[in-house]
Parts: C-alpha cells; sequence; structure tokens
C-alpha cells in the first residue's frame, strides 16, 4: 500500500481526511484495477458512482447496479446517467439529457446489444405514451475483452464534468492506472486525452438508432415477461403477471383490460 501511504503524505497534518469508501472496498476496487486481464465487479462500479456523486453533488442519476437485478431502477430525471451490466459480463453507460434524448455509449459494441439493457433502458426512461428511441453514440472502442467497466467509469466522469464521450479519445494503457489514482484520492477529474496524431489509429464504432417498443402498463418490452394477452376491446397487449394473471401457462379465452372494464361499466350506469 505504498501509494496509499504517499497520498496521504500529501495531506496537510491540520486537515482530517474524511474517507469516503469503506477500506475493505477500497481494497477490493485496487486489487480489480491492479490486473489488466480482470473484469471490474459490481463492486468497483458503485465505489465510483459513490465517488462521483461526492464529486459531482449536482449530478442527477447513477443508481447502485445491484438494483438492476431485480428490476428496481426507479425513474431517472432529466440531465442524468447510469452505468448497466447487461447481462453478458459487458458494463456499458446510458444518459438521458435535458430534452428527453436517450444516448448508449458501448466500448465494445461488437458484443451487440441486449433484451436485459433494453428493460433497464425502459425501467429508467420510459414513456407512458411513446416508445423509447435509443442513440448508441460513437465510441472509442476498446482493445481486448477485460476493460468494458473501466470504460464505463471513465466515460461516466466525461458526463459528469459536461463532455461529451463520442468525441473524445484515450490512452487506454493507462486507465487502470488513473482509477487506481482516483480510489487512492477519493477525488475525480477527466482523464487526459491522446494526442490528434495518434487519434487515427483507435478504433471507433458508427452511431447507430433504434427503438425498444413498450408495451402493457408496466410500459416494458415484450420481453420483460414471459406470455402476454391481448385485450379483446382495445386490442393492447398486456403481460399476464401484470394484469393478475399469474399462471403464465394458462390459457384464456376472453380477456378485457381495466380500463376497458371501467369504461364498459361507465356506459352501463349511464
Amino acid at each position: 500500500m505504498a501509494g496509499l501511504s504517499a497520498a496521504k503524505a500529501l495531506i496537510p497534518l491540520n486537515v482530517t481526511f474524511v474517507r469516503i469508501l469503506d477500506e475493505k472496498v477500497r481494497d477490493d476496487c485496487l486489487k480489480e484495477l491492479s490486473n489488466d486481464k480482470t473484469f471490474l465487479s459490481d463492486v468497483t462500479i458503485n465505489a465510483f458512482g459513490v465517488l462521483i456523486k461526492n464529486n459531482y453533488p449536482d449530478i442527477e442519476g447513477f443508481q447502485d447496479t445491484i438494483l438492476s437485478k431485480n428490476r428496481q431502477f426507479v425513474r431517472a430525471a432529466l440531465n442524468s446517467f447510469q452505468i448497466h451490466h447487461d447481462g453478458k459480463l459487458h458494463w456499458k453507460v446510458s444518459r438521458i439529457d435535458d430534452e428527453g434524448n436517450i444516448s448508449v455509449y458501448d466500448s465494445l459494441l461488437i458484443r451487440g446489444l441486449s433484451e436485459e439493457l433494453d428493460i433497464q433502458l425502459a425501467l429508467l426512461y420510459r414513456s407512458e405514451t411513446e416508445d423509447l428511441k435509443v442513440t448508441v453514440q460513437e465510441l472509442q472502442q476498446q482493445r481486448g475483452i477485460s476493460d468494458c467497466g473501466v470504460f464505463a467509469i471513465v466515460v461516466s466522469i466525461a458526463l459528469a464534468n459536461g463532455l461529451e464521450p463520442s468525441i473524445l479519445r484515450w490512452n487506454q494503457g493507462n486507465m487502470r492506472r488513473h482509477l487506481r489514482n482516483f480510489i487512492i484520492s477519493e477525488k475525480l477529474s477527466p482523464l487526459p486525452t491522446i494526442s490528434e496524431r495518434l487519434c487515427s489509429r483507435i478504433k471507433v464504432n458508427k452511431k447507430l438508432e433504434y427503438t425498444i417498443e413498450l408495451w402493457c402498463i408496466c410500459r416494458l418490452p415484450e420481453f420483460a415477461f414471459k406470455n402476454m394477452v391481448n385485450c379483446q376491446v382495445c386490442t393492447q397487449w398486456f403481460h399476464k403477471p401484470c394484469v393478475g394473471l399469474q399462471d403464465i401457462t394458462q390459457k384464456v379465452s376472453s380477456f378485457i383490460c381495466k380500463s376497458c372494464n371501467s369504461k364498459k361499466s361507465l356506459v352501463k350506469i349511464l
């Protein structure tokens, strides 16, 4: 822990340094960041979430990534961002701007998009009336497969500083060293970018757009739950668990949604 001792030496003796991260969390983060072949776990990702919130208190978003496992993400405010685990051993970042435009930043887009990511995007940014339009922004593509979490953190720090990651180029070989220093000092800053002369050597994904269709009263994609049922009146589709049909294998010969049932009752009263 020579680096930690050096960091402490920089602090004036009359200043009390209050640690943000638990010592075990800090040690786990440093261990993961010290091995270039180690994938970052949610421990390190969420530790940087804590540091981002502490360093940039006006920033919205960055919910604990563990919430996605039980679909507990709450709806995000405008101008916020989130790191996602896409269910395929891969970390990505999403952002919603002041106008409600949704962007995804993926440092290894060759792995493709995932249904799990789409569900998480819907949980965060869903609309009651419209489908979600998503733009996968240009981003520097990583070498190898183990630095997706590193890139996700670097992108998040850039966003927290008001920078657009799609136009930034970094030295991937230095990223983990910078992040280790951030864990030690608990102070964040944008990573230095490389010279324009070297940018031509870096691979960048092409920008693409796609739409996530939202259904049901939950406003999630069709694949969020198994089996759907169609209302005979309004013809809208609903996930069976969302409308009280817990036995998803049960065949339903006739179904009318709650909204249409209410309208029928109102007509009878009139």
